[in-house]
């Protein structure tokens, strides 16, 4: 559901009746994830219908989904970094592209060419917040970034190969 809607991420939640409660687990699914929401209790007095049950749950589930993602997508500006990652490109215009791309991200304050070669570029990119949040925000403008064995690698998100 969640690839026809072209979401970037979705949350799962399992619900486990029990006879005074309901255990709540909540998967969050995505490219980056934050840290996990704990499993909730979500007391169900005896007698009470089934549909003001799983009412009471579902509450319960969105203010944990809605406070992860405040967490999460809490920026500090204050937290400044700079990491460098190699890129494949082909052509000037696509090369042309993934700098307007990384000009549209908020968290980036600045992008600088280090090297290039044919083929691959290597850039500097400084950045507030995490790294997970900078991919965040990389993903909604159409870029990957990812880690693979100490390097980072950025990518269009449409890329089928990674190097």
């Amino acid at each position: 559901m969640a690839s026809r809607m072209h979401a970037a991420d979705a949350y799962l939640v399992l619900v486990i009746p029990q006879k005074t409660q309901m255990i709540v687990k909540i998967r969050h699914l995505a490219a980056t994830s934050g840290a996990p929401i704990q499993d909730l209790v979500v007391p169900v007095p005896p007698h009470t219908p089934s549909e003001k049950g799983f009412a009471a749950v579902a509450d319960a589930a969105a203010n944990a989904i809605i406070d992860s993602w405040k967490v999460r997508s809490a920026v500090d500006f204050s937290k400044r970094s700079k990491l460098l990652a190699e890129m494949h490109v082909n052509t000037l215009e696509e090369w042309a592209q993934a700098i307007e791309k990384l000009e549209t991200v908020s968290t980036v304050t600045e992008v600088s060419v280090v090297a290039m070669n044919f083929g691959e570029a290597r850039v500097a990119i400084s950045y507030v917040g995490s790294t997970d949040q900078l991919n965040e925000q990389l993903a909604h403008s159409g870029l990957t970034l990812f880690n693979e064995n100490g390097q980072w690698w950025l990518s269009r998100s449409d890329a089928e190969a990674r190097p």
